[in-house]
């Protein structure tokens, strides 16, 4: 994050309607304020809202900036420390609709040095005018209340369980139906085996009954060829080769 630096003169700074104490709340007409700090004891927090026209906050800049001073003057500094905005709340009336937006400061000795931790300047980004009010709370009005933490718990809570069970469920049935592609798969395959079987068996079937009906040939062929008997009508018997036959 880019650091900021405003210098500030004394001229300015006396235009300030007020100095704004511990739990005290002033209007201001500048874009800062100067708050007095000498109340609040190191490592303690000091809790502010700062409420202005709706829509003057400049949206870039979603932190206040601050640096402690020697004095309530502040003559000059150089602005160096930031706190973020934790929530934003809106109001209105009947005349105008209001924005106000609650951070808090936590009094450190490393930020104050010798210069002493009694005065602090405040700086806000507003973008149309710089009227608001700041006001330096008791309690933390920006913690998030705690229903609104038990409702975000409990939406959370039901969304992760709703992606664990839509993660389970899916992967449930990825399961089955890969195990029903499988049992298709093994079907056609078992089928695809029984029909190979099947025409094999016939092919089998086949080839015996004409190894059969060419036997049967040859041994009959074979019995003609011996048996008289079975000779057709008109032919002459087979008595074999014999060396007198007629040249």
């Amino acid at each position: 994050m880019m650091q900021l630096k405003y210098i500030i003169s004394l001229f300015l700074l006396s235009n300030a309607l007020a100095l704004l104490t511990k739990y005290g709340s002033e209007d201001i007409l500048t874009n800062y304020v100067i708050f007095e700090s000498k109340d609040f004891k190191d490592d303690e927090e000091m809790h502010f809202k700062i409420q202005t026209i709706r829509d003057n906050f400049n949206d870039l800049y979603d932190y206040a900036e601050y640096q402690y001073c020697a004095d309530r003057n502040c003559n000059s500094f150089t602005l160096s420390h930031y706190s973020y905005y934790k929530k934003t709340s809106f109001e209105s009336d009947n005349s105008y609709n209001y924005e106000t937006k609650y951070f808090t400061i936590k009094k450190q000795k490393s930020q104050y040095n010798n210069i002493g931790g009694n005065y602090m300047i405040i700086y806000f980004f507003f973008e149309h005018n710089n009227w608001g009010v700041v006001t330096n709370t008791k309690e933390d009005e920006g913690k998030i209340e705690t229903w609104v933490i038990i409702v975000i718990v409990v939406v959370v809570v039901a969304i992760i369980a709703g992606i664990i069970i839509f993660c389970v469920c899916r992967r449930i049935r990825n399961k089955r139906a890969m195990a029903a592609a499988n049992a298709r798969q093994v079907a056609v395959v078992e089928a695809q085996n029984q029909a190979y079987a099947a025409q094999n068996a016939a092919y089998a079937a086949q080839n015996a009954y004409i190894a059969e009906q060419n036997y049967q040939a040859q041994a009959y062929q074979n019995q003609v060829y011996q048996d008289p008997n079975l000779m057709a009508p008109g032919a002459a018997p087979y008595t074999g080769y014999t060396s007198k036959a007629v040249l």
